[in-house]
């Protein structure tokens, strides 16, 4: 296909995505979760085999149960996730990710794991809500661990100028979140970037992530205007080329990805896009969390994202 990204009303997507496969497996997160775009892929692509693929617990997100069928679940870690999936998944397998539950953290191991496969082609599916609850108080339906660099992904940078890295926060929906981020690295403002999500499928997603981080985003806004950026949240390829942007401006790169899902495979698609050498100055920072509290209900529109990319 052409482009990278298309999406379609909810009525439209079953047959426009037969029309793109055939597709051999549909990787899901295993948790089991009640919410109408959790459970869309699950009812409309009941034919397709599913993997499913969940944290082995809330304190080990590098290890995973993973499983192809009833009673055939394994634990392995992110080192053997690939040799797992190799063995379920054979050359020339088309394969596409709902990836509505899966965390960042676990994209970051999915992916590169899947680009040993030989897949013949892979792509994403991200289910957009028609109704989206926004948590009132901070971080109340979310269990979050130590901001810390993924296992596997850890920059070793030693230069002394690190503190001198360029800083791109992306905003959420999580209040005080992101100031987290800030508070606990103490990074100067000159070199913080704040960038906002633009949400199309959130009823006033830019309005309610400049909320959730209020009141300190406007305190920096009055100084540094400049470094208050925005990125289209459903367009992966908008935000990898953004990074890329940004990545060119420094010589060291620190993301923190706390935005929707489409803004994160964004951040992996610029990430994995580096050759190793370059991904060493680039520092992932992440706090891992776990959904407490459903958000959404209904669907809106279901958004396909075309990896090709990743299996160059």
């Amino acid at each position: 296909m052409e482009n990278e990204v298309v999406s379609w009303a909810p009525e439209e997507a079953p047959g426009a995505l037969a029309d793109l496969g055939p597709w051999d497996a549909l990787i899901v997160s295993g948790r089991e979760i009640e919410e109408a775009r959790a459970c869309w892929g699950r009812e409309h692509l009941a034919c397709v085999p599913r993997i499913h693929i969940l944290r082995y617990d809330e304190d080990t997100p590098h290890q995973f149960v993973v499983g192809a069928g009833e009673g055939q679940e394994e634990r392995v870690d992110w080192l053997s996730l690939g040799a797992w999936l190799d063995r379920h998944l054979p050359t020339g397998r088309r394969v596409l990710i709902d990836m509505n539950l899966l965390a960042f953290d676990t994209l970051l191991y999915l992916l590169p794991a899947l680009r040993t496969c030989r897949l013949d082609k892979l792509a994403c599916l991200y289910v957009a809500p028609a109704n989206y609850t926004f948590p009132e108080r901070a971080l109340t339906d979310q269990k979050l661990h130590p901001i810390e660099q993924p296992k596997g992904y850890v920059s070793l940078a030693l230069d002394p100028d690190r503190q001198g890295a360029r800083h791109l926060v992306y905003l959420g929906f999580d209040k005080a979140r992101a100031w987290k981020f800030i508070d606990r690295y103490d990074w100067k403002e000159e070199h913080l970037y704040v960038v906002v999500a633009d949400p199309p499928f959130v009823p006033e997603g830019v309005a309610r992530a400049r909320a959730a981080a209020s009141p300190w985003l406007e305190d920096f806004e009055r100084g540094f205007a400049n470094q208050v950026q925005s990125v289209s949240a459903v367009d992966p390829a908008a935000v990898a080329a953004f990074c890329l942007a940004h990545f060119r401006q420094a010589r060291w790169l620190d993301l923190a990805p706390l935005g929707p899902k489409p803004m994160n495979l964004g951040i992996l698609w610029f990430y994995f896009g580096l050759s190793e050498r370059d991904r060493g100055r680039v520092r992932l920072l992440y706090d891992f969390p776990v959904q407490q509290t459903p958000r959404s209900s209904g669907v809106e529109r279901v958004h396909f994202y075309d990896c090709q990319r990743l299996l160059a």
